[in-house]
């Protein structure tokens, strides 16, 4: 079991098969309770408060749990205190993002979602009838790795307050919040389309 402290907020735990298994994170969680998983997470959570300090207080916790290629898994656990500030001062800037094709928002949204989507805060998804609009809130402040990979499909086409507003009145909304969880969740439908 390796725990990292990524920041006061942020945890990362990669357990490999063995673990995974014995936390039983390799099981199909439709047979298990909410309170069994959380027993678990809370489980580990006591580890790496033992270990690194890790105290989220009276904070909301996220966790996220996906699979690793090794067999084991990576838990992610981020504390969640009302609204984020960055560290470099104020709150947490919106990103805005423009798809052209849903098949293209499908493609980046499911790769940030696999790999990067531990970061996401929040994320909304909009469109004007022409293009589709994400607009994202990330917790990734120093080495942006989301925002660098969803720069792979398309451009940033703007930030801040004033732009997410305009866009939260003028276009359409489709999913609200936790659009890459949504679809993200959601990402079997991918490999039904060809490249």
């Amino acid at each position: 079991m390796t725990i990292i402290l990524l920041d006061c907020d942020r945890l990362k735990i990669c357990l490999n098969e063995n673990e995974s298994l014995e936390c039983g994170f390799n099981e199909d969680y439709s047979q298990h309770t909410d309170e069994e998983i959380r027993a678990r997470l809370l489980s580990l959570l006591k580890k790496a408060h033992a270990e690194t300090g890790f105290n989220p207080g009276s904070a909301n916790i996220v966790a996220e749990i996906w699979p690793d290629e090794s067999g084991g898994c990576v838990v992610c656990f981020t504390a969640v205190r009302g609204i984020r500030l960055s560290p470099y001062g104020g709150e947490i800037e919106p990103i805005v993002y423009s798809f052209e094709s849903a098949l293209e928002l499908i493609r980046a949204m499911c790769d940030l979602y696999s790999r990067y989507g531990h970061y996401v805060y929040k994320s909304s998804l909009y469109t004007d009838n022409r293009k589709y609009l994400l607009v994202m809130r990330v917790l990734d402040y120093e080495d942006q790795q989301s925002i660098r990979l969803l720069e792979e499909y398309t451009p940033i086409i703007g930030r801040g307050e004033v732009l997410a507003a305009y866009i939260d009145e003028h276009c359409e909304l489709l999913l609200s919040d936790n659009a890459v969880d949504t679809v993200g969740e959601k990402s079997g439908i991918i490999n039904q389309f060809p490249e």
